[in-house]
């Protein structure tokens, strides 16, 4: 559970960046967002390098779920030493938080806010955001009206390339 923890991205990272940045090469954009994470911002900066009149535009809000104490730890790890809050988590508690973490709908309350605002400020235009797994597994809720704590069914692979209308 990475979380807020600022992991660079190791080689394969490196390498899906460059595949992802060179598949959106020829696409149109008219903006860039990014977590500031080094993992996302690394992968954000690759593909504004194939668009050489935008800058990448960077914010914490974008950040994978803050997973609290879980931040650094396996799942097994958690269960070993809290197992109620490992069946928690495991069952998606809507309102359930590890302690200093975030809870699903304040997670998911966090990235509908950012969507809407960037919708807003770019009507009609196509704009790349470099996030986190959990950030869109929470975009794929808010665009299908999913409920937080319903099981994921859905696959989000590493720099897949995911569109959105808004």
């Amino acid at each position: 559970m990475q979380g807020h923890a600022d992991q660079p991205l190791n080689d394969l990272g490196r390498a899906q960046a460059e595949q992802v940045a060179s598949a959106l090469a020829s696409y149109p954009l008219d903006a860039i967002y990014s977590s500031d994470l080094s993992r996302a911002l690394d992968t954000a900066l690759a593909i504004a390098a194939q668009h050489a009149n935008l800058t990448v535009r960077t914010s914490a809000l974008w950040r994978e779920r803050d997973y609290g104490q879980f931040q650094g730890m396996t799942l097994p790890e958690v269960a070993a030493i809290n197992p109620h809050a490992a069946q928690q988590w495991r069952s998606r508690v809507a309102d359930f938080a590890p302690d200093g973490g975030e809870n699903l709908l304040q997670f998911q309350a966090r990235i509908a806010t950012q969507l809407q605002s960037v919708a807003q400020q770019h009507r009609g235009q196509h704009i790349a955001i470099v996030c986190h797994g959990g950030v869109l597994d929470m975009v794929w809720r808010i665009a299908h009206g999913l409920p937080v704590d319903t099981p994921r069914a859905w696959a989000l692979p590493n720099t897949g390339i995911n569109q959105l209308r808004w």
